[in-house]
């Protein structure tokens, strides 16, 4: 049975899921190790009562991510992990990436504007050659960021 905690979220003695919980979706809490999903009503529970024995779960299936248009210049996957970007200007971008996230970006207009990005370990060695659309994917270990040139006119 599951156990019902929408009175909890409304207390705070809970942590709250992302308020992008589908109704009949799930949601993993990984401090917790627990499952939880949101009813028809838009209350969450818990589903069952066991915490998950594996802390590095396996997923079957897929996993979709929403597509953002970044809207700063700010390197955030908290924003979105698949970002695009049109450039209308020379840009500067800032690392806003923690150990352990990543994030890619499809870049519009690279070809045309400077581009000035935080200090980063290219994988090949170098800063690449932007072209009319590039996408590129960034990730960091501990302190140090690194970004993958995917290719160009690559994009959904």
């Amino acid at each position: 049975m599951a156990t019902n905690l929408g009175e909890l979220w409304k207390k705070g003695t809970a942590a709250p899921l992302p308020a992008d919980l589908v109704q009949g979706g799930i949601g993993i809490d990984i401090a917790s190790r627990k499952v939880y999903s949101k009813a028809d009503d838009d209350t969450i529970f818990q589903v069952g009562n066991d915490k998950l024995d594996n802390i590095n779960p396996v997923m079957n299936g897929s996993m979709t991510e929403q597509v953002t248009t970044m809207t700063d210049v700010v390197l955030e996957p908290d924003n979105g992990t698949v970002q695009t970007n049109t450039l209308d200007a020379d840009t500067t971008f800032t690392d806003g990436l923690e150990s352990g996230q990543s994030m890619t970006l499809v870049l519009i207009g690279g070809a045309s504007y400077g581009l000035t990005f935080p200090i980063i370990t290219w994988v090949g060695g170098s800063v690449p050659l932007f072209t009319a659309t590039d996408t590129l994917v960034f990730f960091k270990v501990h302190t140090e960021l690194f970004g993958v040139y995917i290719g160009t006119n690559v994009q959904g």
